[in-house]
């Protein structure tokens, strides 16, 4: 999942500075503090943390610099949706439905279980670079996008949308939820 969305040779390389790549963040959210990881090329960082016990976080963004602040975002990998109130199996078969036989949506590249709901990634055939006005149409579209998808027949939870930043962090696929 994660080479698919950082493509080998996006990401700075460990150890390596000012080739003009950047880093994505993880953040481990434990008990008593937070903790910050930065994941390079070699995505060793993911395998590491899959062995956590603590709920971590990732957007599927490359930032500058050591803080996941919007400010720092460079790259975007992927438009990622929450979506929650998936409470009977006809809501999963309408979404299908929605996306095979109706085009109503468009087709995820990911589909993934969030603990208590799904995110939908779209993977971008080329990242696509975070200028402010890019990111006032990324967020557009994501609030168009997320209105459609959390339709009555997909979701219990059609009268209170949840509209998240383009900077919103997800669970580690994979991690615990």
């Amino acid at each position: 999942f994660y080479r698919d969305l950082f493509v080998k040779g996006e990401l700075q390389e460990k150890g390596v500075s000012g080739d003009g790549k950047y880093n994505a963040i993880a953040v481990e959210l434990a008990k008593d503090k937070i903790k910050r990881y930065t994941i390079t090329d070699d995505l060793e960082m993911i395998d590491s943390l899959l062995q956590s016990d603590n709920f971590i976080i990732v957007s599927p963004i490359s930032y500058v610099g050591k803080a996941r602040t919007s400010d720092n975002a460079r790259m975007m990998y992927a438009l990622a949706i929450d979506l929650d109130g998936i409470n009977r199996e006809i809501n999963m078969i309408d979404l299908f439905h929605q996306i095979e036989k109706v085009e109503h949506l468009p087709k995820p590249t990911y589909i993934v279980i969030s603990g208590s709901g799904l995110h939908l990634y779209y993977v971008f055939e080329t990242p696509i670079p975070l200028f402010k006005n890019v990111v006032e149409q990324l967020t557009r579209l994501k609030n168009d996008l997320t209105k459609k998808i959390w339709n009555g027949y997909v979701t219990d939870l059609e009268d209170k949308v949840q509209y998240q930043s383009i900077f919103q962090g997800f669970r580690l696929v994979g991690g615990v939820t």
